[in-house]
């Protein structure tokens, strides 16, 4: 079996598809955006990543889990 690391495997992609992006924006769920999991690792990649500011994160958090419009 094969153990894939979501955070490499989407830098990954993007270095291979993407060769000239300089730029990247990350929606993700608070507590990822907490941990600045990605942001951390694209950085190191020479990426300028671009996150919400906190009230607009909360905001794109709600719209994936609260209902009527994300998980319930």
């Amino acid at each position: 079996m094969r153990l894939l690391h979501m955070l490499d495997e989407t830098a990954g992609h993007l270095a291979a598809h993407y060769p000239g992006l300089r730029t990247v924006g990350i929606l993700s769920t608070t507590g990822t955006w907490r941990a600045r999991l990605y942001p951390q690792l694209l950085e190191r990649r020479g990426l300028r990543v671009v996150v919400p500011e906190a009230a607009r994160q909360e905001m794109h958090h709600a719209a994936n889990y609260d209902p009527p419009h994300g998980i319930s």
